[in-house]
């Protein structure tokens, strides 16, 4: 074996024993407990504000109130017809298409997949929205 690359094989095989030892002593230790004082636990890291499982949207005046939902995936959408005619929620993109939903009644939906997605009332024309979620 060249001296050169024997030297290198030296190094690497000493690294890696100096790494076994220092494994194991940290197992050990780890296994004898210490001291008898508890350890204070840090103060728990803030954690990002939960999502809000259904997120509320309204059918008024022959218009989905906001136009523009975003929410998260495995959310849900719930509209609430607050008109006083029937209205749809239908979607080609979602493959989505609600009954008639009457005055004071809701429809809601959880999607699959995430995306931007138009939507529609099936009824009237002109009342759209627009669903993104993330």
């Amino acid at each position: 074996m060249d001296a050169a690359v024997g030297e290198a094989y030296d190094h690497r095989v000493a690294k890696v024993r100096t790494l076994a030892v220092l494994a194991g002593t940290c197992a050990a230790l780890a296994a004898c407990g210490g001291s008898s004082k508890p350890t204070p636990k840090p103060a728990a890291a803030p954690t990002a504000t939960k999502q809000a499982a259904t997120v509320e949207a309204t059918m008024r005046n022959i218009r989905f109130h906001p136009h523009r939902i975003v929410i998260h995936l495995g959310q849900t959408v719930r509209w609430s017809n607050d008109d006083k005619v029937v209205h749809t929620v239908a979607s080609s993109q979602l493959r989505l298409a609600s009954e008639g939903i009457g005055p004071g009644r809701t429809f809601s939906y959880t999607p699959k997949r995430r995306g931007t997605f138009a939507y529609f009332c099936t009824i009237h024309a002109n009342q759209t929205g627009v669903l993104v979620v993330q």
